[in-house]
């Protein structure tokens, strides 16, 4: 479980400093569905603060306060791949959108 657990912590981290970097400020949230179910990585200054799948009540599958259970990694981390692409696609539009401007 922690192996799993370090593993998407460490690339939600990433994602987390380079939201920072994109969107500037101290925290913020990146959202996106994942067939169908919403996946929300909330950051601040220090990095990823927590991943939640299911919108409010769902699954904490990262959070500050306790791990997720077996049950919560076996269900969620088989999607992760899928959420880092989804991410990874909504870059690829920002950079493109930035690539666009002219001075």
């Amino acid at each position: 479980r922690d192996r799993v657990l370090d593993r998407i912590h460490d690339v939600c981290d990433r994602i987390a400093r380079e939201l920072q970097r994109y969107e500037g400020g101290d925290y913020g949230t990146f959202t996106t569905r994942v067939t169908g179910t919403r996946w929300e990585l909330n950051w601040d200054r220090d990095g990823v603060s927590y991943l939640r799948v299911g919108g409010e009540g769902g699954i904490y599958l990262l959070s500050q306060y306790q791990p997720p259970s077996a049950d919560d990694i076996r269900e969620c981390a088989p999607q992760f791949p899928e959420f880092v692409r989804a991410y990874n696609e909504s870059v690829s539009d920002l950079e493109a959108d930035l690539e666009t401007i002219q001075l």
